[in-house]
């Protein structure tokens, strides 16, 4: 078996879940003086070799060694591009750290939490009080040796595998000595974009290998008396560089302006004390105490104490405050594999419990004299902003048929003009010429071949381009997807809401209106009341007044604008927690009445009435993945608690028990989405009156969310914006096809496609309906039907797909997202035939937006993505040309951000900017 000391080579799981190929290279005193030796003889050509390749100099100048022993790390990334690295050293006082280390562990069943820091503090030389970790950066992130494994992998804080119990164990937070030695391991808690020189730029630019060549070729020209050729290029080349080293320094200090902060904040160290620190000093396991009025974000931590009203627009490009809860204690470790990984903290899945970097407290709930506490779980680059901040300093290659033509072409271009090349040598050796005359007239052959001015070109075209997008309000952060934007064939968009003030958005209008109730009464719908004042009071009033994640922000009400239509046609008000909260128990809620109880206060008083109060106990926020969210309440004077839910009509079913759900739902369902209206579902049931405050704020939201009665469905109507149809007939005069993929029913989406003129009137739509079998076999039934018509069946989609005559097909595919994961895992051939015929993608999650991107550009579509940067962030990165259509900063998740109207952006890129 082999030494693991001894391993020379091991593979790396980055952050992107990316695999990275790792040797080990050690210095090399001899092979270096022989590379710098051949470096001055060359006239430094073979220095700039190596800064082409810098795989190549490495191997030139070190030698292969055990990865243990490494200087230097070659690494190889999946997209087969090589970095080199250097390997750094901490110094470690092994007896200072074991003696005041307060980790924590645990150990349960197959589940145990370990922290990183007490792993590299334990691990190691069994000599002597001083102990050597080595480490290495790529891509802003660390790299830490793991003795017991031989291996490198990449440092985590504690976003990976810690359980609950552990963020509530520590609350008295570190010793200063176990912070200077986390210091040491993490570094400081900065996104650091360095901002280079203009004269540093300038040589990166004059060294990249186009360049090289026109220079030489200027060069050449000047020693055959082409002066005035020679001049023009090398102006237009310096004009080039020029331009483009001032749009990189702009850029790179418009990047540092975004993450440069540095504020004092509160911790709790040292047995709980309070301390004033910087936050460059935070790091994992440090206890932040949020101030009440709110503060800057800046590092993740996962949130234990009290409430937060949260802005995320930088992560999400929503300007709606989020509610932020704490995490709920979790007592012991169940003995199921799966509810351990569950129960195991991860930032993605405990968002709601989770305050992210680079975001803005706004306001802090919290109980009596209690103090709001977070615990960081992750500091600098490896925070969600530091994520985003690595995708634009460093972003994904994007595999852009254009660009590999154009290397094709380069080469045999180059191929002609080396054969060009000895033919002239051949032929002028014949004639007798002299040996400058030769070279000169043979090498002036390549110049002519290879375009020299080519770079120049390209670049003065980039950042023209750039120019007049930045005149139309359209601002980009990776200029190379520019020339991209000319080659692209699909546009996806997602049906999201347009925000009149800033006449930002995509393709519906902002102007949501409730238009009616529609109430269920013994199991049957009822009449459709056209507004909530029509209602009397009960469960469904009260689950409008109370089912929302509203909030009251310097006197004004704030949160998602669907919500706040649904409030305000109530008619109630909402009171945030003051001084009177002795009404509900010893919590401190938020409060929903009608504003006619305010004028009978003092009569219920003297009567010995209870005035109508409904009080939010608990909250569990709307999820994407869950497509619902949910609310515990208690009415003033009764018993019992109740939950609201409300949320996507087929998701709100399938929480309600049956015999509440009317036998024609679906058929009425069908009714309005086939309109285009919007509508949600709402539900209900009491709780038991045994069920303590203390018992809810533990008990699991499964639990919370079953058994359910349905109340009704409410009914908003969403106008197309008049710019959508005149958008969607340029892309398709252009032969670019159209894509919408939203969270929106499917019939609502469908209807809006329609609307909008992705699907023709003529056209018929196909939706497909997938379902594994119950049996061993898990086999994959695909039934379809068409929207809109009677017709239906388990017909075989495939034998239907490649008998239609695709040159005059017809039909447009509609799945949702259900069907779309189902699909793409158990039927990889069917899956692209989906991607080649869908226009419609309905009821779709962020990750699966992205699987769908990803699908389609696999097939060699070259796509736009067209999104408002909440839910969309994934796939508007990893698109062609990704467009967010928002005001907030989260346009750094997306190449190009547009604060005008969308045709506005749609004439930009048909006009060939």
């Amino acid at each position: 078996m082999e030494n693991k000391i001894d391993v020379k080579y091991c593979h790396i799981d980055d952050e992107d879940r990316e695999e990275l190929g790792c040797f080990g290279y050690c210095f090399n005193i001899y092979k270096s003086i022989i590379y710098y030796l051949l470096g001055c003889c060359t006239g430094g050509f073979i220095f700039l070799v190596a800064y082409w390749r810098p795989d190549w100099a490495l191997k030139f100048k070190c030698s292969p060694c055990p990865l243990k022993k490494a200087t230097h790390v070659l690494l190889k990334t999946c997209y087969g591009a090589w970095f080199v690295e250097e390997v750094h050293t901490i110094m470690i006082d092994k007896e200072r750290s074991h003696s005041n280390s307060s980790t924590v562990e645990f150990h349960g069943g197959n589940c145990s939490h370990y922290d990183e820091t007490e792993t590299l503090l334990s691990e190691g030389d069994s000599g002597g009080l001083i102990s050597q970790r080595k480490y290495f950066c790529y891509k802003y992130l660390r790299y830490v040796w793991d003795e017991d494994h031989g291996r490198f992998h990449l440092l985590r804080g504690l976003d990976g595998g810690s359980h609950p119990r552990l963020f509530f164990q520590c609350l008295s937070g570190l010793s200063s000595d176990e912070v200077q030695l986390r210091q040491k391991i993490y570094g400081p808690n900065v996104i650091d974009v360095t901002v280079k020189s203009y004269g540093r730029l300038f040589l990166e630019e004059v060294a990249d290998p186009f360049y090289v060549f026109q220079f030489c070729s200027i060069v050449l020209w000047s020693t055959d008396d082409y002066y005035y050729y020679a001049l023009a290029i090398l102006i237009v080349t310096m004009v080039s560089i020029t331009i483009t080293v001032y749009q990189t320094k702009m850029h790179l200090q418009r990047l540092r302006s975004m993450v440069a902060v540095s504020e004092r904040v509160t911790v709790l160290r040292n047995n709980a004390d309070e301390m004033d620190v910087l936050s460059e000093e935070l790091v994992p396991g440090d206890v932040l105490v949020i101030p009440p009025n709110g503060a800057q974000v800046h590092c993740d931590s996962v949130l234990i104490s009290g409430n937060c009203i949260v802005n995320e627009s930088m992560l999400t490009g929503e300007s709606v405050p989020v509610t932020k809860i704490p995490l709920p204690y979790i007592k012991g470790l169940s003995n199921s594999p799966l509810e351990q990984r569950e129960e195991q903290y991860n930032p993605e899945r405990h968002k709601r419990h989770t305050l992210f970097n680079g975001t803005n407290v706004i306001q802090t709930r919290y109980y009596g004299n209690a103090r709001v506490l977070a615990v960081v779980v992750r500091t600098g680059f490896s925070t969600t902003k530091g994520g985003l901040m690595r995708s634009i300093l460093s972003p994904k290659p994007v595999g852009f048929k254009f660009f590999r033509d154009s290397m094709r072409f380069i080469g045999l271009m180059t191929i002609l003009a080396m054969v060009g090349f000895s033919y002239s040598m051949y032929t002028l050796v014949l004639n007798g010429m002299s040996v400058g005359k030769i070279v000169l007239k043979s090498l002036d052959v390549i110049t002519i071949a290879v375009p020299p001015a080519l770079p120049a070109a390209m670049s003065v075209g980039i950042v023209y381009a750039l120019q007049r997008l930045k005149k139309k309000q359209i601002y980009c952060i990776n200029p190379s997807r520019i020339s991209v934007c000319g080659k692209l064939k699909l546009f996806c968009f997602d049906k999201v809401r347009w925000q009149r003030k800033n006449k930002t958005g995509t393709l519906t209008e902002d102007g949501l209106n409730l238009l009616g109730v529609l109430p269920v009464h013994s199991a049957g719908f009822g009449r459709v009341a056209p507004g909530a004042k029509n209602i009397p009071q009960g469960p469904i009033l009260a689950a409008m007044a109370t089912c929302h994640s509203l909030t009251m922000i310097d006197g004004r009400l704030s949160g998602d604008p669907l919500d706040l239509k649904m409030f305000e046609a109530t008619d109630w008000i909402l009171e945030e927690p003051g001084e009177d909260n002795t009404k509900f128990d010893n919590i401190v809620p938020t409060i929903v009445k009608p504003k006619t109880a305010e004028e009978f206060i003092v009569e219920y008083a003297l009567k010995g009435h209870t005035p109508y109060e409904i009080a939010v106990v608990r909250q569990f926020p709307f999820s994407s993945d869950l497509q619902r969210m949910s609310v515990v309440c208690r009415t003033l004077g009764a018993p019992n608690m109740d939950v609201y839910v409300k949320g996507a009509p087929e998701t709100i079913t399938t929480l309600c028990q049956p015999q509440t759900v009317p036998g024609d739902f679906t058929n009425i369902l069908q009714h309005y989405t086939m309109k285009g209206y919007r509508v949600l579902g709402l539900a209900w049931k009491p709780l038991d009156s045994k069920l303590s405050w203390h018992q809810v704020q533990r008990v699991t939201r499964d639990r919370i969310e079953s058994d359910l009665l349905l109340l009704g469905l409410l009914i908003f109507q969403n106008a197309l914006k008049p710019q959508s149809y005149p958008v969607i007939r340029a892309l398709q005069n252009a032969d670019i096809r159209t894509v919408m993929v939203t969270g929106d029913n499917m019939l609502t989406a469908v209807s809006v496609a329609r609307d909008c003129g992705m699907i023709a009137p003529s056209h018929q739509v196909i939706e497909l309906s997938a379902k594994l079998s119950e049996d061993h076999s898990h086999e994959l039934h695909v039934k379809w039907c068409v929207v809109g018509a009677v017709q239906s069946g388990s017909h075989d989609y495939e034998s239907e797909y490649n008998n239609a005559d695709r040159g005059r097909r017809c039909f447009h595919v509609a799945v949702s997202g259900k069907t779309f994961a189902l699909i793409r895992i158990h039927k990889p051939q069917l899956f692209n035939k989906v991607l080649v015929s869908g226009t419609v993608f309905a009821r779709m999650s962020p990750d699966q937006k992205t699987h769908l991107i990803q699908g389609l550009q696999n097939l060699n579509y070259c796509v736009g993505m067209c999104g408002d940067g909440a839910n969309d962030c994934g796939a508007l990165k990893v698109a062609h040309a990704g467009i967010s259509l928002s005001e907030a900063e989260a346009s750094v998740a997306s190449p190009f951000t547009s604060k005008v109207l969308l045709d506005v952006f749609i004439q930009a890129l048909s006009s060939g900017t």
